[in-house]
């Protein structure tokens, strides 16, 4: 998926920005799409951990963090 999107930016197919999605775990995912290289998606777990993942500009991941979600925000903060 990550590829997909690097590819789409580099053709102008996508632009730069913020765009949420559903994973095949149901997870809430939004993507943050920095530039044409650097793409940061934060994965809203069913286990309550917010994954966040980091891409270069070849889709390799190059940075996995984790901070405990609170279920208590408003749809709108967590999609921001």
């Amino acid at each position: 998926m990550i590829k997909e999107l690097l590819n789409k930016m580099k053709t102008g197919e996508l632009k730069p920005g913020v765009y949420a999605a559903t994973n095949e775990k149901n997870e809430n995912v939004v993507v943050m799409t920095l530039t044409d290289n650097h793409i940061v998606t934060y994965t809203m777990q069913q286990n309550d951990w917010i994954r966040i993942n980091e891409y270069d500009a070849e889709g390799n991941m190059i940075g996995e963090t984790y901070e405990k979600w609170n279920k208590k925000m408003s749809k709108m903060q967590i999609r921001i």
